[in-house]
């Protein structure tokens, strides 16, 4: 019996004092509410993200979800802004007065960041655009360095010697030739035969005897 009044008691207590620690909580989570929109006021967004955060595990809020969301956005990381805009619109209020707000930011964050991954993805294609360059360069200096020193290394080149000269057409003299003395002693012949002739064209007819008489059939 005693036991179970005590259990009894126990209940009471902790069902009389779960108000008042509930109570405890929001009032640690309104402390820190107000710290965070004092930070935020004077843009220590990251400061004021982690108030707003710390208050949220105290007591969960949903507005406490739209002020990190917007702590995000300022420092823009659209992807968490975005994120935490859907979970407020998930958990608030239906009535809540800022729900048509929430929509359009989560709109925007949504657009921002497809924005800054087109933008980084153009970045980096433009960084290995730049690195490939680069390396195209290195790779001709070092092909520039390497034709020189094998050039440097080479042996001298040396001239070729002229071609030699045509040997000189050795002309057999005239003298030397059979035809010369040929026509030499051809001449000679018909100089002779000439002379031969006139001799004996100058001599005079032989004279027959005067008894001799031509025969007449």
């Amino acid at each position: 019996m005693r036991r179970w009044i005590r259990s009894v008691s126990s209940v009471v207590l902790l069902a009389l004092a779960a108000p008042a620690l509930a109570d405890v909580a929001e009032d640690q989570a309104r402390a820190l509410y107000k710290q965070g929109q004092t930070a935020y006021d004077v843009g220590e967004f990251q400061k004021a993200l982690d108030l707003f955060t710390d208050a949220y595990k105290t007591k969960a809020l949903p507005g406490f979800l739209f002020n990190i969301a917007q702590c995000h956005r300022q420092l823009q990381a659209f992807e968490r802004a975005g994120f935490f805009y859907g979970r407020y619109l998930d958990l608030a209020d239906p009535k809540a007065s800022n729900l048509e707000l929430a929509r359009t930011l989560k709109v925007e964050m949504e657009s921002r960041q497809a924005a800054k991954d087109a933008a980084d993805a153009k970045a980096a294609a433009d960084a290995k655009l730049v690195e490939e360059q680069r390396a195209a360069e290195e790779l001709k200096r070092a092909e520039e360095l390497k034709h020189a020193s094998e050039v440097a290394l080479a042996p001298a080149y040396t001239v070729p010697p002229p071609p030699p000269m045509p040997e000189p057409e050795v002309v057999t003299p005239v003298t030397h030739r059979w035809w010369f003395w040929t026509a030499i002693v051809g001449g000679a012949a018909a100089i002779a035969g000439g002379v031969t002739a006139a001799v004996v064209l100058t001599r005079a007819p032989p004279t027959l005897p005067a008894t001799t008489l031509m025969d007449i059939p």
